[in-house]
Protein backbone atom coordinates (compact mmCIF):
# COMPACT_ATOMS: atom_id res chain seq x y z
CA UNK A 1 0.00 0.00 0.00
CA UNK A 2 1.17 3.56 -0.87
CA UNK A 3 0.23 6.90 0.68
CA UNK A 4 0.71 10.37 -0.74
CA UNK A 5 3.44 12.85 0.79
CA UNK A 6 5.49 15.97 0.20
CA UNK A 7 9.36 16.63 0.82
CA UNK A 8 9.21 19.50 -1.91
CA UNK A 9 7.79 17.17 -4.53
CA UNK A 10 4.68 14.85 -3.97
CA UNK A 11 5.39 11.63 -3.78
CA UNK A 12 4.07 8.04 -3.15
CA UNK A 13 5.22 6.51 0.06
CA UNK A 14 5.37 2.81 0.31
CA UNK A 15 4.02 2.12 4.22
CA UNK A 16 6.73 -0.68 4.61
CA UNK A 17 9.22 2.19 4.22
CA UNK A 18 7.67 4.42 6.61
CA UNK A 19 9.21 4.21 10.29
CA UNK A 20 6.52 6.70 11.63
CA UNK A 21 3.78 9.00 11.72
CA UNK A 22 3.65 12.08 14.17
CA UNK A 23 1.34 14.97 14.39
CA UNK A 24 2.20 18.09 16.07
CA UNK A 25 -0.49 20.70 15.77
CA UNK A 26 -2.00 20.42 12.67
CA UNK A 27 1.38 19.14 10.92
CA UNK A 28 1.79 15.37 10.23
CA UNK A 29 5.43 14.40 9.07
CA UNK A 30 5.92 10.80 8.20
CA UNK A 31 9.31 9.58 8.36
CA UNK A 32 11.11 6.94 6.94
CA UNK A 33 14.95 5.77 7.15
CA UNK A 34 15.78 8.58 4.51
CA UNK A 35 14.07 11.60 4.92
CA UNK A 36 11.13 13.41 6.77
CA UNK A 37 7.55 13.94 4.13
CA UNK A 38 4.64 16.09 5.29
CA UNK A 39 1.41 15.23 4.62
CA UNK A 40 -0.44 16.51 1.38
CA UNK A 41 -2.63 19.39 2.38
CA UNK A 42 -2.73 21.81 -1.05
CA UNK A 43 -4.65 21.34 -4.69
CA UNK A 44 -1.10 22.09 -6.29
CA UNK A 45 0.46 19.00 -4.65
CA UNK A 46 -2.06 16.91 -5.56
CA UNK A 47 -1.92 18.18 -8.90
CA UNK A 48 1.99 17.39 -9.49
CA UNK A 49 0.94 13.98 -7.84
CA UNK A 50 -1.45 12.79 -10.17
CA UNK A 51 -0.94 14.62 -13.09
CA UNK A 52 0.86 11.43 -14.96
CA UNK A 53 -2.54 9.35 -13.66
CA UNK A 54 -4.87 11.89 -16.21
CA UNK A 55 -5.59 14.68 -13.57
CA UNK A 56 -5.69 18.12 -14.85
CA UNK A 57 -6.01 21.53 -13.11
CA UNK A 58 -9.28 22.46 -14.25
CA UNK A 59 -9.67 25.82 -12.03
CA UNK A 60 -7.05 27.28 -8.64
CA UNK A 61 -8.91 25.05 -6.34
CA UNK A 62 -10.27 21.80 -8.20
CA UNK A 63 -8.55 19.44 -10.74
CA UNK A 64 -10.47 16.65 -12.37
CA UNK A 65 -9.69 12.81 -13.58
CA UNK A 66 -10.09 14.00 -17.45
CA UNK A 67 -10.81 10.72 -19.11
CA UNK A 68 -13.48 10.26 -16.26
CA UNK A 69 -15.80 13.07 -18.01
CA UNK A 70 -18.65 11.85 -19.88
CA UNK A 71 -20.47 15.32 -20.90
CA UNK A 72 -18.99 19.42 -21.10
CA UNK A 73 -21.67 22.06 -21.54
CA UNK A 74 -20.04 24.03 -23.87
CA UNK A 75 -22.03 27.35 -23.11
CA UNK A 76 -22.08 26.55 -18.83
CA UNK A 77 -18.57 25.23 -19.13
CA UNK A 78 -19.59 22.73 -17.06
CA UNK A 79 -18.07 18.59 -16.41
CA UNK A 80 -20.17 16.08 -16.09
CA UNK A 81 -19.21 12.60 -14.73
CA UNK A 82 -22.54 10.80 -15.85
CA UNK A 83 -25.11 11.41 -18.67
CA UNK A 84 -27.91 12.25 -15.69
CA UNK A 85 -26.31 14.60 -14.09
CA UNK A 86 -26.98 13.03 -10.82
CA UNK A 87 -23.42 13.67 -9.57
CA UNK A 88 -22.59 16.77 -9.59
CA UNK A 89 -19.90 18.71 -11.82
CA UNK A 90 -17.17 20.68 -12.02
CA UNK A 91 -17.27 24.61 -13.30
CA UNK A 92 -13.75 24.76 -15.68
CA UNK A 93 -12.43 27.93 -16.23
CA UNK A 94 -11.75 29.26 -19.86
CA UNK A 95 -8.38 29.20 -19.55
CA UNK A 96 -8.28 25.44 -18.78
CA UNK A 97 -11.01 24.54 -20.81
CA UNK A 98 -8.21 23.49 -23.60
CA UNK A 99 -6.94 20.85 -21.08
CA UNK A 100 -10.03 18.96 -21.21
CA UNK A 101 -11.54 18.71 -24.71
Amino acid sequence: MYISAVDGNPRFLNVEDILYIQAVGDQITIRTRQKKYHQITTIRDYSKLLMPFGFETVSKNTIIQSDKIVLLDPDTRIAYFDKSREIEGIKVTRRNLNKIL
